[in-house]
């Protein structure tokens, strides 16, 4: 066995291209062909024309699927998003598509008269048909909702074999489809997650060879990944044919039955491995070669395409960003394929947007968080910059609560909105639950005794108990990113005017603690169970409701609500799915009901979507009325001022949603942070037609 070092160079990319060759960038009217070029331009039908052009002399380029004709004298391959023909023995490429269309992943048919590719030309990806004589692409496959890649012809030349994957994500599956026409079948459409890409053919066409792998892709992924396996196409069975640790990918067989070529990865690096079929008997064809693309989603395969010559003597491949043909005898020497590409590359228009920067003193605060009307409605807290601030409704100035220089957030109206309790946080002290008075008379007073992470502060109906969720404060202090686990492991209580905290339970998923009027019962979000309740001792654990969405694409399930919050009266709950916000029925019908908002028309009880261009931080006011409370809904923005001084820019804004719920059956008031601005939403039918947007 002798394995060889060749090129550790993976290729280059576009923006060092353009910096090695020095190119002329020009304006170029779209209706101009290129100088000494009667190619068909690809973007015919695309929205997006080009007005632009970069000239490219080169010798090198990056991730080329390559493939020879037939009869062995000249090969095809794809440079920038255009197709090439270059003569076996190198040369000047023949440029075979240009365009603004993205052109990849070329393969011969069996005769040799056309190729077959993967091209966005017509708005989306899709399988097209090069006719190698005339120069006309048809487009074999249709419409532009699907991601296509790894096109092969069966040896007959009667059908392609390509994968399909659904624009918005999901896994490749393989697909044949007739060169005459019809929308084609899938093989192995089970197990759903089960990905299959880069099929390949050997001696005769009864066995498709592929790569597979469980999903699309696997953050942090484990080895192994992708492995090879074989598709009867008389049983409709699939056989695995390897097992590697370092996985093993794009499969080149020869046609003779005797070779099999694929990619793999030892160690930090990735070779070719070249197996003997009769035998069994492996060794290193190449190693290394050019990086592999198994960690994403391998979106043009996992490997380049290569191909055996019609001798079945030699690999013609690609690495370093070079073309080369790899004899199969054991220590023989690669020859390289060189070739020079001389085009004009179009381009579209210049993306380039002038935005002022403003260097003032005062800005705008662009989020506005954990905005809270007060149990009368009459006032709201939120926070800006870290910064507590109250300030009256519809129209008042906020203004800050404390004068406290550390974090604050999470703000609580006790019920007699007397009181604000909000949590706090500092790297040097870690975080507390604090309390000031909604008039901001007095100093802010500490209530917890113990340094932790506190979130969610929620004043029970009595007014004598505050519960949180609590965390390690080391935890938050040494977390790199931005998500912090065990951030929230318990349910606690203090009293609400400070003490030792009380322990109720663990989190377990479960967050956002509130209560209702007349209940002492915790509520809380569960991340899987929707809206449950417990008892302060943590026990009896109760399910209300569950609220879903639509189904993401490439998923079974539909997606669960981030958020579910108990109305005070018990009967109805907001829900936050997919960034906006519901009102929905909470029915008391023994088990916990699911409710679907996907289609407010066709819930299963009486949903009223409240947003219409997607919604944080939604809160319900407390107090109950016998009509609904109507007044106009409100914009605010902050100007903030180096030295925390705020002005406010008031404007009015209607809802421009109709309400599905009865008004009589809405008694409270909720608000919402609609794209980072305060949103008070009253519940009525309609909007009030005096309100402007």
């Amino acid at each position: 066995m002798k394995t060889f070092h060749i090129f550790k160079a993976v290729g280059i990319l576009l923006l060092p291209l353009l910096l090695l060759f020095t190119p002329i960038i020009h304006g170029q009217n779209p209706g101009t062909a290129t100088p000494g070029d009667s190619l068909k331009p690809s973007h015919a039908d695309l929205p997006l024309k080009p007005d632009r052009s970069v000239h490219l002399q080169v010798n090198e380029g990056s991730w080329m699927s390559v493939d020879i004709h037939p009869e062995g004298e000249k090969i095809v391959f794809d440079f920038m998003g255009d197709l090439y023909e270059l003569p076996l023995d190198g040369g000047k490429a023949r440029q075979l598509t240009r365009g603004m269309g993205f052109d990849a992943q070329p393969r011969f048919s069996p005769d040799g008269k056309n190729v077959v590719f993967v091209s966005d030309r017509s708005g989306g990806e899709n399988v097209w048909i090069l006719d190698m004589e005339t120069g006309e692409a048809t487009q074999r496959t249709k419409g532009n909702n699907y991601r296509f890649q790894s096109p092969v012809y069966t040896p007959d030349g009667n059908y392609v074999i390509a994968a399909r994957a659904g624009i918005r994500g999901g896994v490749h599956k393989l697909r044949m489809y007739h060169v005459d026409g019809g929308s084609g079948t899938e093989f192995m459409d089970t197990p759903t997650t089960l990905k299959t890409i880069e099929p390949a053919f050997g001696a005769g066409d009864r066995h498709i060879w592929f790569s597979q792998r469980t999903g699309d892709w696997q953050y942090n992924a484990i080895f192994p990944q992708y492995q090879i396996a074989r598709f009867d196409r008389e049983t409709g069975q699939r056989q695995m044919q390897t097992s590697r640790i370092g996985s093993a990918f794009r499969p080149t067989l020869s046609s003779d039955g005797k070779w099999l070529v694929y990619g793999t990865r030892h160690q930090t690096e990735t070779g070719l491995r070249i197996r003997d079929l009769n035998s069994g008997d492996e060794r290193w064809l190449a190693f290394p070669v050019q990086r592999d693309d198994m960690e994403s989603r391998g979106t043009r395969d996992v490997l380049p395409g290569m191909t055996f010559t019609p001798d079945n003597s030699a690999v013609i491949t690609t690495w370093g960003g070079r073309l080369w043909k790899l004899p199969v005898a054991a220590g023989a020497e690669p020859v390289e394929i060189t070739f020079e590409i001389d085009t004009q590359v179009e381009l579209g228009p210049e993306v380039l947007f002038k935005y002022p920067i403003e260097d003032s003193e005062d800005f705008i605060a662009r989020q506005i968080r954990d905005a809270v009307p007060s149990p009368d409605g009459t006032k709201l807290a939120f926070t800006v910059l870290n910064r507590l601030y109250v300030m009256d409704l519809p129209d008042g100035s906020p203004r800050r609560l404390t004068s406290l220089e550390m974090t604050e957030a999470f703000p609580a109206w006790s019920p007699d909105g007397s009181w604000i309790a909000f949590s706090t946080w500092d790297h040097a002290n870690g975080g507390h639950i604090y309390r000031m008075r909604s008039n901001g008379r007095g100093s802010a007073q500490q209530l917890t005794r113990e340094a932790a992470i506190y979130q969610y502060p929620a004043w029970s109906k009595t007014q004598d108990r505050i519960v949180a969720t609590r965390g390690v404060a080391r935890v938050y202090s040494e977390y790199p990113g931005p998500g912090v686990p065990f951030a929230a492991e318990d349910l606690i209580w203090i009293p609400a005017s400070g003490g030792d905290a009380t322990f109720i339970a663990g989190t377990e998923g479960r967050g956002n603690p509130h209560f209702i009027v007349g209940d002492d019962r915790i509520y809380l979000h569960h991340t899987m169970k929707g809206l449950i309740s417990i008892r302060y001792d943590g026990t009896d654990e109760r399910e209300h409701v569950k609220v879903t969405g639509s189904t993401p694409p490439g998923s079974e399930q539909p997606q669960r609500a981030s958020l579910i919050q108990m109305a005070p009266r018990g009967d109805q709950a907001l829900a936050e799915v997919g960034n906006d916000i519901y009102l929905v029925t909470v029915p008391r019908a023994g088990d916990a009901q699911t409710i679907n908002v996907s289609n407010p028309g066709d819930a299963a009880f009486p949903v009223r979507k409240i947003t219409d261009i997607g919604g944080q931080f939604s809160a319900w006011a407390w107090k109950i009325r016998k009509k609904p409370m109507m007044p106009p809904a409100t914009r605010t923005g902050m100007t903030m001022a180096t030295t925390m001084e705020t002005e406010t820019a008031m404007a009015t804004m209607m809802m421009t949603k109709t309400a599905m719920i009865p008004a009589t059956t809405i008694p409270e008031r909720t608000t919402a942070t609609r794209k980072r601005r305060m949103k008070t939403v009253p519940p009525t039918m309609n909007p009030p037609k005096s309100a402007s947007r």
